[in-house]
């Protein structure tokens, strides 16, 4: 069935002098900074290597985010991910969290990362619930500071740093 015919068919079953609520969601947009440094920190052998937080600011240009959403849509960031180059993994990462530089809530932690063990090979940061990103279209970019707790790797090594969004347009239309 057609959006239009769907549209008819809920104003029509709406009665009169009734309030109708609508609300659509747009796909997921997602925004990759690739090739992002993971500094490594070459150690001496049988030296120790204790945990240390290392925070990188991460700028999300949202153009392609402004300009696929309607205006007047509310955008959430639904994740943030680092994914390891070359074959590398961030098993040597003990907790990581994501705070908010701008939009309305400068120093607000938006996510967080525990590690439960293993060797990712790549660091997934969900906001629950989704974070809303609305106040960064009108400056067109989303600065996110990524805090990283680790003993520093080995070497030095790349990883692409991806943000995900989603848009939702509600509007209200009363029915005669």
């Amino acid at each position: 069935m057609s959006p239009r015919a769907l549209l008819f068919l809920a104003l029509a079953s709406s009665g009169c002098g009734q309030a109708l609520q609508l609300e659509a969601e747009a796909p997921r947009v997602c925004i990759t900074l690739p090739g992002q440094p993971v500094v490594g920190a070459p150690l001496p052998p049988g030296a120790p290597s204790t945990p240390q937080t290392v925070a990188t600011r991460l700028d999300f240009p949202l153009d392609k985010v402004a300009s696929s959403v309607p205006k007047g849509a509310s955008v959430a960031l639904l994740s943030v991910e680092l994914v390891a180059q070359s074959g590398r993994d961030f098993g040597f990462v003990e907790s990581a969290d994501v705070r908010a530089l701008d939009a309305g809530q400068p120093g607000a932690v938006i996510a967080r990362y525990q590690s439960s063990g293993g060797a990712p090979g790549s660091l997934l940061l969900r906001p629950s619930p989704p974070w809303d990103a609305t106040p960064s279209l009108s400056a067109k970019r989303l600065s996110v500071e990524l805090g990283v707790t680790a003993p520093p790797p080995k070497q030095a090594f790349a990883a692409d740093a991806v943000a995900c969004f989603s848009a939702t347009v509600s509007a209200s239309v009363n029915v005669p």
